[in-house]
């Protein structure tokens, strides 16, 4: 007899309460299924989305289009190591890919760069896997799946998006029977963003920081005060302003346009220009220097924890997980420091 499984999130997005599997089958369809059913404490009962709920709302499971009164999301997972995916010296890489509505599920799409001969502590420092648009984040889940080079799978990991928590992650894999793996993780960098139409990011950006939005306005009015033009306000002064602009009718002030390309032979604007690119390349420099040596003192002090011990012991071993816990912490707060320290940098050029 067949045994194998049909996709359940189809059916779920069509909002079916149960969805039946064979549970012989430790196959993709078997872990969305557990993986989904993990949350609210494993009891295997979830809540629908609202818009399931309610019986004045209409909801097409096919449809491209925002759903009224859900915000679309936009997720963005960058992988950046593994930790302990194997004992064998293996070649491994990572797949990201995403499943929910069929205008939101994304397959074979995001996959990381082979890292050969290493199952230990692979890094893969890869740009961010960006899912522009998630229309339902309430009926999305996240897939990792790690796998040797081969295409023999070491492990996966299924997340629902509306469990996930921004920021720099260690997410523990499953085997394909969605068991706990003790030791085998990844190290991620998550953020969830709401999702911006293209062409609204300015009004997006001036919603966000209003402050800077008015700074800016006022900057803009200042220069033409500068340039001798004065908003009015008022009827009274409209009507003065017309009528003296009636009595002189002097030429209008012609100025002549600063183009691009002059105010680049100007010598000052090219020394200030080439001096701030010559800093901002220094302090990535250094801030990479520093990320290198940070990785490779990282990866000797977890080398010489786990030297001569067998997997058993590594898994037990508290040291070894306090260790990795004190390392991540370290790491975090570090790039947390380059990026203020980036953007400080970049906050005084502009002024």
């Amino acid at each position: 007899a067949d045994s194998s499984n049909y996709m359940p999130q189809v059916f779920w997005n069509a909002g079916c309460q149960m969805v039946s599997l064979n549970f012989q089958t430790s196959d993709l369809p078997m872990q969305l299924n557990q993986g989904k059913f993990e949350y609210n404490g494993g009891c295997g009962y979830l809540l629908k989305p609202d818009f399931m709920r309610r019986a004045d709302k209409d909801f097409d499971p096919f449809a491209d289009a925002p759903v009224d009164g859900v915000i679309a999301a936009m997720c963005s997972v960058k992988v950046i190591a593994g930790q302990f995916l194997s004992d064998k010296k293996v070649g491994t890489y990572v797949e990201v890919d995403m499943f929910g509505l069929p205008s939101d599920t994304v397959k074979k799409e995001f996959r990381t760069r082979l890292v050969p001969n290493n199952g230990l502590n692979p890094v893969y420092n890869e740009d961010p896997f960006v899912f522009r648009k998630v229309v339902l984040p309430d009926l999305a889940v996240l897939r990792f799946g790690v796998y040797e080079e081969s295409g023999k799978m070491i492990g996966q990991r299924i997340l629902p998006l509306d469990g996930l928590q921004p920021g720099y992650r260690h997410v523990s894999l499953r085997t394909e029977a969605n068991f706990p793996m003790s030791l085998p993780m990844l190290f991620v960098n998550i953020e969830l963003k709401i999702y911006v139409p293209d062409g609204f990011e300015d009004f997006m950006a001036m919603l966000s920081d209003p402050r800077g939005f008015a700074g800016a306005a006022k900057q803009q009015n200042e220069q033409m005060k500068a340039l001798g033009i004065e908003e009015q306000s008022g009827g009274a002064a409209r009507d003065a302003g017309k009528a003296k602009e009636e009595e002189k009718k002097e030429p209008p002030l012609v100025f002549e346009p600063v183009t691009l390309e002059s105010l680049r032979q100007e010598k000052g604007f090219q020394k200030v220009g080439k001096k701030q690119i010559k800093e901002l390349d220094t302090l990535r420099k250094k801030h990479a220097k520093e990320r290198t040596s940070v990785q490779k003192t990282q990866n000797a002090a977890i080398d010489k924890l786990i030297k001569g011990k067998s997997k058993d012991d590594i898994r037990n071993d508290a040291n070894i997980k306090n260790a990795i816990n004190d390392q991540t912490k370290q790491w975090t707060d570090m790039i947390a420091r380059h990026r203020k320290e980036e953007w400080d940098m970049l906050r005084q050029h502009v002024q």
